[in-house]
């Protein structure tokens, strides 16, 4: 009887400890979950979250902001005059380790606003324009809306959307040529486009690996052209990193064919060049380099585009190229689809 009585209360010990555990877990996930809902004062408006902020992830924390902090040139279009509403935060995404001493990545600055009159297409075009004939750069499609794609000379890069009376303004914290820049700018697309989604009031879908996502890429700007060889544009893989041997890659005029020269480990003996055309992606051998010139480096996360080809450079340092239906992806290893 002693012998049993010990054993149950070991046990309930263990239960009780293992309820505090699970009880602890579920707290943090909680409270990181739920966004601060804190405000600060900007003018006429109280900056605090919005609906739009819910539902992130719990690693990605929001810290309410000024609407006019946001990005360059808010300030100057008088936010006050033009919104009936309007919440902005800053988004830290809290599970990284930037360095030993810095735990957590600032990503994002991003506002939703609901005007007091008019469009909140005519107000980003106008947005748009009051940054510079160099700001815009193209556009990229985000939970299936075509998004302005803003390149500050000088300055951060950034999202800007409207639709109705709804406008939704986001810009990349992270520095240009930071060692975390290409990473934490991936992420930062994520928030926006999570916070374009809930804006909108549509349910966000997953969102697609990069490989299959050239369309969420900006368009690259840079030498990619030779004075020799009309109608091509070439590329070449980063290779800042030591030790990493740079793929070359081009897309033909037209953008009847895109390829590498080159083949991962796992191609068919005597192959050199993986390409993608109308009938499919493939493994082939050429005597001569095709896709090999002196260009800039198409640096991650952004692309190229002729007719219906694409091509990125992604963040783990491999090449995906898109024609039509068919498309190719090289690194150590290959998928041709």
């Amino acid at each position: 009887m002693v012998a049993r009585r010990v054993v149950h209360r070991s046990s309930c010990l263990r239960a009780q400890r293992l309820f505090a555990v699970v009880i602890g877990v579920v707290s943090a996930v909680v409270l990181w979950s739920v966004p601060p809902a804190a405000a600060v004062e900007c003018g006429a408006h109280t900056a605090a979250f919005s609906e739009a902020f819910d539902g992130l992830p719990y690693y990605f924390a929001p810290t309410p902001i000024c609407a006019t902090d946001v990005g360059p040139g808010l300030r100057a279009m008088n936010l006050d005059q033009h919104f009936g509403t309007v919440t902005a935060a800053e988004v830290t995404q809290t599970n990284v380790w930037v360095s030993p001493t810095q735990h957590g990545q600032l990503l994002l600055g991003v506002l939703v606003g609901t005007l007091a009159s008019g469009g909140g297409a005519d107000f980003v075009a106008s947005y748009v324009q009051s940054l510079g004939p160099d700001a815009a750069h193209g556009t990229v499609a985000l939970d299936g809306r075509t998004v302005d794609y803003l390149d500050v000379p000088g300055g951060p890069r950034g999202y800007a959307y409207g639709e109705g009376s709804t406008v939704a303004i986001g810009f990349v914290r992270s520095p240009l040529g930071a060692e975390s820049h290409d990473i934490a700018a991936s992420s930062a697309r994520q928030v926006y486009t999570r916070v374009l989604a809930k804006a909108f009031g549509v349910t966000l879908p997953e969102l697609p690996q990069p490989d299959d996502g050239l369309d969420q890429w900006p368009l690259a700007r840079g030498s990619f052209t030779t004075p020799t060889d009309a109608g091509w544009m070439y590329f070449r893989t980063p290779t800042e990193k030591a030790g990493v041997t740079a793929y070359h890659c081009g897309i033909a005029p037209g953008g009847v064919i895109a390829g590498c020269d080159y083949v991962p480990g796992d191609a068919p003996a005597g192959t050199n060049q993986t390409i993608v055309d109308a009938a499919g992606a493939r493994y082939i051998h050429s005597d001569e380099a095709t896709f090999t010139r002196d260009v800039d480096a198409l640096p991650a996360g952004e692309r190229l585009e002729s007719g219906s080809a694409a091509c990125g450079t992604t963040y783990q340092g491999g090449v995906t190229c898109r024609l039509g239906a068919h498309k190719f992806v090289v690194s150590g290893y290959g998928y041709l689809e």
